[in-house]
Parts: structure tokens; C-alpha cells; sequence
């Protein structure tokens, strides 16, 4: 880890740190709903931090039909391998690089669509705070694979 490879060894801890930090967010978040029926009581906690919050919107109501479950249940299973992908990559950044740019694309486009539901659905706005620390990691892994790039020999 050199800084011929565009960033400081100081920058490439903290890339590191902040991959490994996504990861494990990801499976904090995606865990609960990879598994079938535990995903209701992750419904039931999201409910009640909105309410205890006032942050209004409706509340969620885990789905009751079977397709449905199935895609809340696979949504836990990706982003949960996102996680573990992003742990990967974290213990080999110059060579897995690429790994937090997939996830910062991916973390956008779900920012995206979380503001759009809750600003057309009255999805409740609890959801709002989990775009917060996708802004954070899209933004400092798009900076360190900027700067890794630039100063490419």
C-alpha cells in the first residue's frame, strides 16, 4: 500500500475501516430479513422507532402472502452478501477496490428509491434514516477510488 497506488497508507486504513464498517451495516440491516418469519418483529422495531420518533408515514406491515415473503427474504440474502462481500474486500482494499464502488452505486440507487416511496407512498420516514449512512459510505468510497485512480502510474 503505497502511495504510488494514489492514496497514503493514513487514507487506506481509513478506506479499509469504512469498508468493513459498511459491511458489517449491511448485515445489521439485511440479517434480520434474510430469514424467514423474523423479519415481522424487524417490521415491528422499525414501527415503533417511527412512532417513538413522530416522524408520520404509515406504518409497514410485513407481507402476508408468499411472494412477497419471498422477495423480503431475498433482499436480506443480497445485501447481507453485499456485507460480507464488502468484509472481503476490506482485508485486500488495493486489490478489491472495486467491490465499495458497486456498493456505492447500489447505495444510491437504493437512496433513491427510498425517497421516492416515502414521497409518494407515505412509506413511514423511519426509512429516511437508513439513507443516511449510505450518503455517507457512497461518498467516501467514490472519493478513495477517485483518488486511487488519479494517481495511478
Amino acid at each position: 500500500m503505497s502511495v504510488a497506488r494514489g492514496l497514503s497508507a493514513r487514507q487506506w486504513r481509513i478506506f479499509r475501516r469504512l469498508t468493513a464498517a459498511a459491511g458489517v451495516e449491511n448485515l445489521l440491516i439485511f440479517a434480520p430479513v434474510a430469514i424467514p418469519k423474523l423479519y415481522a418483529g424487524y417490521y415491528r422495531m422499525n414501527n415503533q422507532l417511527n412512532a417513538r420518533l413522530r416522524l408520520g408515514g404509515e406504518a409497514g406491515r410485513p407481507p402476508a402472502e408468499g411472494i412477497n415473503k419471498i422477495f423480503v427474504n431475498l433482499t436480506g440474502i443480497l445485501g447481507s452478501a453485499m456485507g460480507v462481500a464488502l468484509l472481503y474486500a476490506s482485508r485486500d482494499l488495493p486489490n478489491r477496490s472495486g467491490i465499495p464502488v458497486v456498493s456505492a452505486i447500489a447505495r444510491l440507487v437504493a437512496v433513491a428509491v427510498i425517497w421516492y416511496y416515502v414521497a409518494t407512498e407515505r412509506v413511514a420516514r423511519v426509512m429516511l434514516l437508513f439513507t443516511a449512512p449510505d450518503v455517507l459510505f457512497s461518498g467516501a468510497f467514490l472519493y478513495f477510488a477517485s483518488r486511487q485512480r488519479r494517481n495511478r502510474p
